[in-house]
């Protein structure tokens, strides 16, 4: 019985860790290698997304609305 309610926890674990890393992997890896002061305009959801780096981390994500920078989230991790 306790094995089992281990092997239990341990799945549900490793199914949010996965979920988790789905939620934080950020842009597709198709962005460019991140350079200091560089804005990059993708697609993103079927809508143009820019991004700021800086120090090689992606650190600001906005959408394009109508010409206008549309903040989103603040992204911290590593992209390139």
């Amino acid at each position: 019985m306790q094995l089992t309610t281990i092997a239990v926890f341990f799945s549900l674990a490793a199914f949010g860790a996965a979920q988790l890393s789905t939620v934080t992997t950020g842009p597709p890896q198709s962005v460019p290698a991140c350079v200091p002061g560089k804005y990059h305009c993708l697609p993103d959801h079927g809508k143009d997304a820019i991004y700021v780096c800086s120090n090689g981390k992606l650190v600001f994500a906005a959408s394009c609305d109508n010409g206008r920078c549309v903040v989103q989230n603040q992204v911290p991790h590593c992209i390139g």
